[in-house]
């Protein structure tokens, strides 16, 4: 199981490892969004630090209607017990995690100020 804790914005944030391109293992505290459908976001810092290569540029759709091409690289996740590739897109923003990584897993969140989030694998 995946813990974390509910921000004093309501913002629902986890921590995950993010392994580097030498195999050691990176942790990050990252909000998870449901309205984002990709595996994860990380920042271009967080990226370079990882030692992650740009792979392609990707054309994303925004809440509000806009359309924007981000960097993307792939990278190791440690997620749910296992260790798995992902594509990850840098942005300019905060970490997120997207709806692909959640897929197969229930998420709960007691949306309150430092309220309990639980991401387990659904049985």
């Amino acid at each position: 199981m995946i813990t974390g804790i509910v921000t004093a914005e309501n913002e629902a944030v986890v921590s995950l490892e993010v392994y580097r391109s030498d195999g050691s293992a990176n942790r990050v505290e990252a909000v998870i969004d449901t309205g984002f459908n990709g595996f994860l976001t990380l920042p271009g810092d967080v990226i370079s630090q990882l030692g992650l290569a740009v792979t392609s540029t990707v054309q994303v759709g925004l809440g509000d209607g806009r359309e924007i091409d981000l960097y993307q690289c792939c990278g190791d996740v440690s997620w749910g017990g296992r260790r798995l590739s992902v594509d990850i897109l840098e942005t300019e923003g905060g970490s997120l995690i997207g709806m692909a990584l959640l897929s197969g897993f229930r998420l709960e969140v007691d949306v309150v100020p430092g309220g309990h989030v639980s991401i387990s694998p659904v049985r």
